[in-house]
């Protein structure tokens, strides 16, 4: 499976990526760790609009995950963003997906 997506941002080269990967089997519950948890069960996404930071929160159930092998990665997300390239392979996995339900927008405030 092939995934890309590209970050479009107004006034600047905005930032892409490339992952190729190979799919496994899928994990028994007991087999993920605390970070693999973590890092799939987003449930708030931040954005801006007009300048202004907005959160929208968002709910489905839990990504039924299986093992995947990152076979090619181009990006440069990272660097864009001002952080250090990375310096390990990455953690991949897959999911067929879940149906998602997503909120009205909200401005952040201080």
């Amino acid at each position: 499976m092939v995934y890309r997506g590209q970050r479009r941002v107004l006034g600047s080269a905005g930032a892409s990526y490339q992952v190729r990967v190979r799919l496994g089997a899928g994990y028994q519950e007991q087999e993920l760790e605390p970070l693999d948890c973590f890092l799939t069960e987003r449930y708030r996404l931040y954005s801006s609009h007009l300048g202004r930071l907005i959160a929208v929160d968002v709910w489905h159930p839990p990504w039924p995950l299986r093992r995947a092998e990152a076979l090619e990665v181009r990006q440069d997300l990272i660097e864009a963003a001002g952080l250090p390239a990375p310096t390990t392979p990455p953690l991949t996995h897959a999911s067929p997906g879940v149906p998602v339900h997503i909120g009205r927008p909200k401005l952040v405030t201080r």
